[in-house]
């Protein structure tokens, strides 16, 4: 099982949400502390030298039975020189439909015909502006872990499936 799926049988076990800022930062370490993903079996071909960055995002999905659209703040891992993402987030990687959106106008262009209240436009803006800084700031090498025993519980689950070692 490779480490992104470690991770959605983790949380998805535990009924883990809203821990991507978490999630991500344990991703980010096991990348850059050279652990390459494809050793374990994953379904990412990324080969010895992969780069990765924390990128903030705005994530559309369509409760199907409310049919009510909803917006998500969130924190992924995208793959340098690709347009490929590492979503270590199983509640939101696990939402269908759903759309990833990496800047606000791409966001507002696209959901156009759907009108917005001002307020809540702007708490999209705040918070998305949020989620840039503790992108920017994760990828400057900050540790930014907003559940210190959910990312040991979740990095010995992993440890111990994978037997790889843990370095935070």
């Amino acid at each position: 099982m490779d480490i992104v799926s470690g991770m959605y049988k983790f949380q998805k076990d535990r009924g883990i949400k809203d821990q991507c800022v978490t999630n991500t930062q344990y991703l980010y370490d096991s990348i850059k502390n050279s652990y390459n993903l494809a050793s374990y079996g994953s379904a990412y071909t990324l080969g010895d030298n992969i780069n990765v960055k924390a990128r903030a995002c705005l994530v559309l999905t369509l409760n199907q039975e409310t049919m009510e659209l909803r917006t998500i703040t969130h924190l992924v891992l995208g793959i340098d020189g690709t347009d490929k993402i590492l979503d270590p987030s199983y509640d939101i990687a696990s939402l269908k439909p759903k759309h990833y959106y990496f800047d606000l106008n791409t966001y507002m262009q696209a959901n156009k015909e759907i009108t917005l209240p001002p307020d809540f436009k702007r708490k999209i803006i705040e918070k998305f502006m949020a989620f840039l800084d503790l992108a920017e700031r994760m990828n400057a090498g900050e540790l930014l872990v907003c559940d210190k025993a959910f990312y040991n519980a979740q990095a010995d689950f992993l440890e111990s499936m994978n037997k790889i070692p843990h370095t935070p």
